[in-house]
């Protein structure tokens, strides 16, 4: 039996077309103009048809239930591509004629946003961790607001903002030395982010106190220094008030025996500067090689001792 849908508009796709500034008419289209391969492949959702769905979307059809109309993206050899309503589409398979529909018309960029916001919105299976990705790509990718993205993809403000921290926290603890990174954890930066206080300095001087102490990001005495810090009007004073914190006795002096040591090795080293082959020392070529081998030790040494400072 030959079924004819009852169209109707779409109010919230229209607000969303609307919100991202994407231009759009009614018209029709016939379903041999449709390109289903790509409109099957339109990154709107990860898994393939829900065919319970497209059948219940029969049912109703067949019971001459309102169905909103499709939103379609006609390409320059004139085949449209599905933004929003491939179940509608495949449950009215029957359907004669032209399929009154939204023509969109967008860049590449806006199709996948357009895509993933109307099967956010009107689909069904996305993840709230799906939402918040991908209104984080749309704040990165078309420089939309958090307040729009979170609006367009039903979550709260604070879910993008609590997950932009955690990305930028991830960047700076990348950029740390290995001590102060195994140090602190990704709580410990969005903390100071909340202060607006992720400067890769003032992180570092964070990481140098609980490196120190061994407080918890949910410690009442690292909630206070955050607090502090972002309190102050130049990086500098943001960077004392963690410096400060540091107890006097976990700041222990090298022994005195030890540092005579090493700045008497290398003063020796630096009085041979004039000798130009080992034949000018005279070693022997047995301790060429045990040579070799304790100079290959010592940078090693010395480029630890550069890391660990902090250095570059």
């Amino acid at each position: 039996m030959t079924m004819f849908s009852n169209w109707v508009r779409d109010p919230a796709a229209e607000s969303i077309m609307d919100e991202l500034s994407i231009p759009f008419e009614k018209g029709e289209i016939s379903k041999t103009e449709i390109n289903k391969r790509l409109s099957s492949q339109n990154q709107a959702r990860q898994t393939a048809l829900d065919e319970e769905r497209v059948e219940s979307i029969k049912f109703s059809v067949k019971k001459n239930q309102p169905l909103p109309m499709i939103v379609v993206r006609k390409m320059v050899n004139g085949e449209g591509v599905i933004v929003g309503g491939n179940h509608r589409f495949a449950a009215t398979e029957e359907d004669v004629g032209l399929i009154p529909c939204y023509l969109a018309k967008c860049t590449d960029a806006e199709f996948e946003t357009l895509c993933r916001v109307l099967n956010t919105v009107v689909g069904q299976g996305v993840t709230n961790k799906e939402r918040v990705s991908f209104a984080i790509d749309a704040i990165e990718r078309l420089g939309m607001s958090q307040s729009i993205a979170a609006e367009l993809y039903q979550i709260p403000v604070k879910a993008v903002q609590n997950r932009l921290m955690a990305e930028k926290a991830a960047r700076v603890l990348a950029d740390m030395p290995k001590r102060q990174r195994d140090a602190m954890t990704q709580t410990h930066v969005i903390r100071l982010g909340r202060h607006n206080r992720q400067n890769i300095n003032i992180v570092r001087a964070a990481a140098g106190f609980v490196a120190t102490s061994g407080v918890s990001a949910a410690s009442a005495e690292y909630r206070d220094l955050c607090t502090r810090a972002g309190n102050c009007k130049t990086e500098a004073e943001s960077v004392r008030v963690f410096e400060s914190a540091i107890p006097a006795t976990s700041q222990k002096p090298v022994p005195r025996n030890k540092r005579k040591k090493f700045i008497s090795a290398l003063t020796a080293i630096g009085s041979l500067v004039k000798c130009k082959s080992f034949q000018d020392l005279e070693i022997s070529d047995d301790e060429i090689a045990e040579i070799e081998k304790q100079c290959k030790n010592t940078t090693r040494f010395l480029n630890s001792l550069i890391k660990e400072s902090g250095s570059r």
